[in-house]
Formats: structure tokens, C-alpha cells, sequence
């Protein structure tokens, strides 16, 4: 008896290590899919505005109004003169921001974003899994105008 509950010890041992790793990996690839949805966006942005260039917002280390100013601007749809496909992002993705290197984290280049996986240091969109990034829809005062720094 105790033979067998020792190899039922083992044999959790290793599926609980197995487990954590599959949720490790799912989360990356969770991440990765978040990332190349907001280059996407920012790809369209750039084709179908000839108005407002999203490569005028410097990145700022350190700081992140750059991402957030960028990801509202890809929210934005202009009620006179909307561009084609916009708004670009949905205007419910509501995103916190992070200086935690424990997280998964979208950084904005001046170009498109990146994705700081744990352990690699600065700031940028925090990503998280539970669905706790969205919200309500974000509201573009009247008269919007979105510009540099």
C-alpha cells in the first residue's frame, strides 16, 4: 500500500509539473496572438490615414502614455471623417499598465509594439489572461485630436 501510494505521489508530482508548464506556454502564445492583433491594427491605421501617423509618438522608456496614447488612437473613430476600419481596436479593451517584470507587458517602439516577456525589464501594456483588461467602451471627448508629445 504504501509502495502505491508513493508512485501516486510521483505521478502527480510530474502532472502538476507538466500542467504548469502547458500554462506557461499557453499564456506566451495568449501574448503573442495580443501582440500581433495591435500590429495588425497599427498596420491598418497607418494604410487608411493619411492624417494622423502613429510614428510621431516617440517611445518614451520608462513611461507609458505612449502606449496608452497610441492604443486610444487606434480606438478612435472620427464621427466626420472616419478613416476605413476604424475604429482599428476595440474600443472595450481597457488595459492597465506595468513596471513589473513578473508580467507580460506590450511596449510601444515609435513604430509598432513589442512584447516583454517576465523577467526582461521596462514598462508598457500589461497583459493579463482572465479577461480583466475589458471594459467599458472608452469615450473620445468631443473634438478629439490626437497628436504627438
Amino acid at each position: 500500500m504504501i509502495i502505491v501510494i508513493s508512485v501516486i505521489g510521483i505521478l502527480s508530482t510530474v502532472a502538476i509539473v507538466q500542467i504548469i508548464g502547458a500554462s506557461r506556454g499557453a499564456q506566451e502564445v495568449g501574448a503573442r496572438q495580443k501582440l500581433e492583433t495591435l500590429n495588425r491594427a497599427i498596420a491598418a491605421h497607418q494604410e487608411s490615414s493619411s492624417r494622423d501617423n502613429l510614428e510621431v509618438m516617440l517611445a518614451a522608456d520608462g513611461a507609458v502614455y505612449d502606449e496608452i496614447s497610441v492604443l486610444q488612437q487606434l480606438q478612435y473613430r472620427d464621427p466626420v471623417r472616419p478613416n476605413l476600419g476604424s475604429p482599428y481596436v476595440t474600443k472595450n479593451y481597457r488595459p492597465t499598465t506595468s513596471f513589473s517584470n513578473e508580467d507580460y507587458r506590450l511596449r510601444w517602439t515609435g513604430s509598432n509594439y513589442v512584447l516583454l516577456m517576465p523577467g526582461q525589464a521596462g514598462s508598457g501594456l500589461k497583459i493579463v489572461f482572465d479577461g480583466s483588461d475589458y471594459g467599458p467602451e472608452i469615450v473620445h471627448p468631443p473634438g478629439y485630436k490626437w497628436g504627438s508629445r
